[in-house]
């Protein structure tokens, strides 16, 4: 279809481009918060283990001191956290400055990214309110979870930093469903469906162990739902790989929208005419 646009235009006779989403530029963010989720479990989980328990496994394994095996599980910990934590974010980032309007893209990555640099604050400000005292979980056994305070003082400032972080997953997840909408990927986006299902009943199963956490003794149950929790985070990454490729079969079914538009700028001042392409034919 071709048609002549007129209106009152500058005496530059300039055509600002529209801005298309760049999905190269998304698939990279996504590729650099996967990198982000591989620094996660590959250092900062094995650091928290010799943090905890397993590390006297360690020490009759290896031979090491025990102060030694503390020194290397902190040092991996507060590495892999935070060098996760920084590319989690830049891949956040990444894809917020790049994404499309369609499915809500823009809101749900700017909303998660706000939860993103608004966490870490909650958790310095819980440290020096004597929230880290909830950490003693960590070196003592998970069954100790049954004595963490999140209702006052600096448990306070954690809780909320725990529901940041859980919000933020839910927001990128969003994205990621709305990213494999985009492509008309039903399976992808089924499975991003049945995550936000699981989590659902987590965030409710936790909540109510929570609650009677005063009559649970046994340290299987904490066992069981800290390995829930861990699955969640690996499933969340899992479907960060899978929008990695979503992306990437889509770029090659679907060309670039930049292609499907061009603009003839004519002799005659305040005339232009436009060609639209197939980008109009594309499913809402």
């Amino acid at each position: 279809m071709e048609t002549a646009v007129r209106w009152n235009s500058s005496g530059s006779r300039e055509l600002p481009k529209l801005s298309f989403p760049k999905w190269r530029e998304i698939r990279q963010g996504f590729i650099i918060a996967f990198i982000g989720f591989v620094f996660l479990f590959m250092v900062a989980l094995p650091g928290l283990l010799l943090l905890g328990p397993s590390k006297w496994t360690v020490v009759s394994t290896f031979g090491i001191r025990v102060d030694a095996a503390m020194a290397i599980g902190e040092v991996l910990a507060i590495f892999g956290g935070g060098a996760g934590y920084l590319f989690l974010v830049l891949g956040q980032l990444r894809c917020l400055i790049s994404s499309p309007q369609r499915h809500a893209g823009k809101e749900l990555l700017f909303s998660a990214f706000l939860c993103s640099i608004t966490t870490p604050f909650l958790f310095l400000g819980a440290h020096f309110l004597d929230g880290d005292k909830n950490y003693a979980f960590i070196t003592d056994g998970i069954h100790n979870l049954a004595y963490v305070d999140l209702l006052h003082g600096g448990g306070l400032l954690q809780l909320c930093g725990l529901g940041l972080t859980l919000l933020n997953i839910l927001l990128f997840s969003g994205f990621l469903r709305g990213t494999a909408c985009y492509f008309n990927d039903e399976r992808r986006a089924r499975a991003l469906t049945c995550y936000f299902w699981f989590m659902a009943f987590l965030v409710g199963g936790t909540f109510g162990m929570w609650l009677h956490s005063a009559h649970i003794t046994h340290p299987d149950p904490w066992t069981a739902l800290v390995t829930c929790w861990i699955c969640a985070l690996i499933f969340h990454a899992l479907l960060i790989y899978s929008a990695i490729h979503c992306v990437a079969e889509g770029m090659l079914r679907r060309p670039p929208s930049d292609e499907n538009w061009s603009v003839h700028a004519q002799s005659k001042p305040g005339e232009v005419f436009l060609q639209f392409g197939p980008h109009f034919q594309d499913r809402q």
